[in-house]
């Protein structure tokens, strides 16, 4: 077997001639910050020679920005290498403005600002239109012919908690569950048809590829309710996301983080193809 055959085998269910073994989010493949830096070279080196790799796909597909390492804006640099992204987004309700800092050695943006600090800024949000998406399906290609045998392509999308978490300070976002929660609810519905939109989108251009929803975790312990809020704000929407995107031939991945003992019974039922990462325990 080559390592895209054992990968696809795992997915469907199968039996592999051996297990395939494959890094977290990055690949000798890809062409992210981690090619690029010295002290991966001998770890990527070795997924190269033994094991099989998912590839990320950058492509930019907005949903509501809810994330801020693919969200664009002014840059500044401090002179102590700290990097301060502004984005400011012009609605038919009036601007919105997000502040994210990147620390020296780092590679992930820290929100400073989220882009909500109000309900009038929730109501600007929903002013705005869904965005066009445009895929370049010559670059989708040329990404799945870099991959080749050596893996599966995949896309990470992110559902719709993840994207509307990403838009407040998480402890304003949990008071506001507690609350009333008819906001954010209706900023999870404007995500999911945006997160549907973009599945089929994907899944009119790849087969055999995997979609990657990342933001499940956020539901779950120690500041939210797993019992109470994975059912209400993740299993309806991801269970929607995953039969969508099964639907179009591809794989369906749920990434989560944290705390899983009372999360691995929803998730299952959520009906993914696959879970990542693989935690052990500490």
């Amino acid at each position: 077997m080559t390592s895209r055959d054992r990968l696809l085998a795992v997915l469907r269910g199968g039996v592999p001639d051996r297990v395939p073994v494959t890094l977290y989010e990055y690949s000798p493949y890809g062409d992210d910050w981690a090619n690029r830096e010295p002290s991966y070279a001998p770890l990527l080196d070795l997924e190269h020679r033994f094991g099989a790799s998912f590839l990320f796909v950058p492509i930019d597909i907005p949903v509501l920005l809810g994330d801020p390492n693919v969200a664009r804006g002014t840059e500044e640099s401090a002179g102590d290498g700290t990097i301060v992204r502004t984005v400011q987004i012009e609605t038919p309700r009036g601007p919105v403005r997000t502040i994210t800092r990147r620390d020296p050695g780092l590679m992930t943006y820290w929100q400073v600002e989220p882009l909500i600090k109000s309900d009038e800024d929730i109501e600007r949000v929903l002013s705005l239109p869904d965005p066009v998406i445009d895929l370049d399906p010559a670059r989708v290609r040329e990404w799945e012919a870099r991959i080749g045998e050596n893996g599966v392509a995949l896309f990470s999308l992110g559902d719709a908690i993840g994207h509307v978490v990403g838009l407040f300070d998480f402890e304003d976002f949990v008071v506001r569950c507690l609350e009333d929660d008819a906001p954010i609810r209706a900023l999870l519905d404007k995500a999911q048809r945006q997160v549907l939109n973009a599945i089929q989108a994907i899944g009119g251009l790849v087969k055999d590829a995997c979609i990657r929803l990342w933001g499940p975790e956020y539901c779950g312990a120690p500041l939210m309710d797993p019992r109470i809020y994975f059912p209400r704000y993740v299993l309806p929407y991801d269970t929607e996301a995953t039969r969508a995107i099964q639907a179009t031939g591809n794989f369906s991945v749920i990434h989560c983080h944290g705390r899983l003992r009372d999360l691995l019974d929803m998730i299952a039922d959520i009906g993914a193809d696959a879970l990542e990462p693989l935690e052990v325990l500490p």
